[in-house]
């Protein structure tokens, strides 16, 4: 309650647009002729080679934290939640003081590279049923000629009532490194004609996230390390609390559902030999779209 009022009395102090309603209505979006006859330049949206293989060594670069904080050596990154299987640092961003860049580091032994990717890259319906957190992800546009499965995608994460739900334009593509196996997902936000903000969400327009997976023998046998280092600049201060608390669901909360449901999804095919209620083919997108996630 200490929490709530403090917040409460943030809201009425700032007038601030975050406050209430967060009841999800893409159809009252209103796009003109105009702004879908505008071009989307896929170029400029693409991931550089140079840049990929610097995603590619993430997981590397997690190792290398580990060992830095036990030795007490200096790092930029500092312990800021530790759960089993995963570890989370965070380091205060340059130019934004008070705001962070997060990075995770986990190790599952009990899902392989392939299910861990699949279920990330879901695109039906099938997400909603176990990430509570996403209140609506649907594909805006496709860059057909990718190599990489590049996307437009629009996603808004459910907040608590007190607060607007957050809304996000994202870019995301995804690629391989053949040494090592390691895999690589990448989502940036874009402006995009056909994905407008929505008048009772609060658009986060500078989001950035890299997950790499990397299997411990092959991707399609159990045991993966992983990291996720992400960024997004939500427009106003919040409480130490607030961040915390978005932090530890987006982050640790959310691989754990994961896991849990590339496991669901694996017994499941393997007690009825088929496809179940718990399978993302059997789920059909919304509103004519496909589902995604960042």
């Amino acid at each position: 309650m200490d929490l709530i009022n403090s917040l409460m009395r943030r809201v009425r102090s700032s007038k601030s647009k975050y406050l209430l309603g967060a009841a999800p209505l893409l159809s009252g979006c209103e796009i003109s002729a105009e702004e879908l006859g505008q071009q989307f330049d896929w170029s400029e949206r693409k991931i550089s080679e140079e840049e990929s293989q610097q995603y590619f060594e993430h997981i590397d670069e997690c190792r290398e934290i580990q060992v830095k904080i036990k030795n007490s050596q200096a790092c930029d990154w500092t312990p800021f939640i530790e759960r089993k299987d995963i570890l989370v640092w965070r380091r205060e961003h340059p130019s934004m003081k008070g705001m962070y860049e997060y990075k995770m580091y986990g190790n599952f032994d009990d899902v392989t590279a392939e299910e861990f990717l699949s279920v990330q890259l879901d695109m039906t319906e099938f997400r909603l049923t176990w990430d509570k957190s996403t209140a609506q992800c649907v594909v805006i546009d496709e860059d057909r000629d990718s190599a990489k499965n590049g996307i437009v995608y629009y996603w808004e994460v459910n907040w608590p009532r007190f607060f607007s739900n957050r809304d996000y334009c994202c870019y995301r593509e995804n690629s391989v490194e053949e040494r090592t196996g390691t895999m690589v997902v990448v989502s940036h936000s874009v402006e995009h004609p056909a994905c407008p903000s929505k008048k009772k969400t609060w658009r986060v327009e500078d989001y950035h996230s890299v997950l790499a997976i990397r299997p411990h023998t092959t991707s399609d046998k159990p045991g993966i390390e992983f990291s996720l280092t992400g960024f997004e600049n939500p427009g106003l201060q919040l409480p130490e609390s607030i961040i915390t608390w978005v932090a530890v669901r987006g982050m640790p909360e959310f691989m754990m559902n994961l896991r849990a449901a590339c496991i669901k999804l694996r017994e499941e095919r393997s007690a009825g030999g088929r496809s179940s209620k718990f399978s993302p083919e059997s789920y059909q997108p919304r509103m004519g779209q496909s589902s995604i996630y960042a």
